[in-house]
């Protein structure tokens, strides 16, 4: 019988810092969300690309997208065995959230069919995606679906997608199309690493975003410590210019006008950016 079930982690936050900077002393906080991008933090991935020094974005990239690379065909053989004959429609799934579409009603139309089975066990069976709701919300109406591995997330959003491109072994085109739409997937990236440490603080009873109906509003990060009496709100942004802190209370303000319970909460407003890492 079985005694005792170890599911391995990746790495936290802070350890994954400590290793980046022991390869590299004076790491830049882009190599770090670098780092955690194209790995989450899982330590085999992790342990490929600093034994090949590859601290910076352009050095893992050439790693990871190059002719002999481990990883081009990890996510198909981690993958392809367990979903068996209904791989392609898994990945079809996979592939439409890792770009981007997250409610069930998109996915449906992107993959041409109903999901519901496949999302769920993509969930409860693989634990490759998971559901967000809006922070504080009471029904499922408004759910999102998210892949919570960041090397999945990496790998269907252009390896998958581009394996017509791997197998013409067109690698320095892909990496120069990796290196154009980098901004808005490591602005994901950065999201989550901030979601995750916030997690490991321990600070906070409560953690997630926020969205409204017509998705007009949304705030990246919510921290409530329900014991304290408090409430923070983020912006997250890799480019800080782009943060205006006049839009951010006018959405603390939609938020609010949703969940009047949390108006007496105290409140912080802040952005959190590449520095803060």
């Amino acid at each position: 019988r079985q005694t005792a079930f170890v599911r391995l982690e990746p790495f936290s936050t802070s350890v994954l810092k400590e290793i980046l900077r022991f390869h590299k002393k004076n790491f830049s906080p882009e190599d770090l969300l670098a780092l955690w991008a194209l790995t989450g933090g899982v330590a085999k991935y992790v342990a490929l690309l600093m034994d090949a020094g590859a601290t910076d974005l352009d050095a893992m990239l050439k790693v990871v997208l190059d002719e002999d690379s481990f990883f081009l065909e990890e996510g198909r053989i981690l993958l392809g065995d367990e979903f068996g004959k209904d791989y392609s429609v898994y990945f079809s799934i996979l592939s439409a959230i890792a770009r981007g579409v997250t409610s069930r009603n998109d996915i449906e139309q992107v993959v041409g069919r109903q999901i519901g089975g496949y999302l769920t066990r993509l969930e409860d069976d693989y634990h490759l995606v998971s559901k967000r709701v809006p922070f504080g919300a009471k029904t499922m109406r408004l759910v999102r679906y998210q892949i919570d591995d960041s090397f999945y997330r990496f790998w269907f959003r252009f390896i998958f997608k581009y394996e017509q491109m791997v197998q013409m072994k067109s690698f320095t085109l892909l990496r120069k199309l990796v290196k154009r739409d980098y901004p808005a997937f490591s602005g994901f990236a950065l999201e989550s690493f901030f979601r995750l440490r916030s997690a490991e603080s321990g600070c906070w009873t409560k953690l997630g975003n926020w969205w409204d109906r017509k998705g007009e509003n949304e705030i990246d990060l919510i921290c409530e410590d329900g014991i304290g009496g408090s409430i923070d709100f983020y912006e997250v942004k890799v480019d800080k210019s782009r943060f205006s802190r006049k839009l951010l209370a006018s959405k603390v303000e939609s938020f609010l006008a949703k969940h009047p319970e949390k108006s007496d909460l105290r409140r912080r407003l802040g952005l959190l950016t590449l520095k803060d890492m």
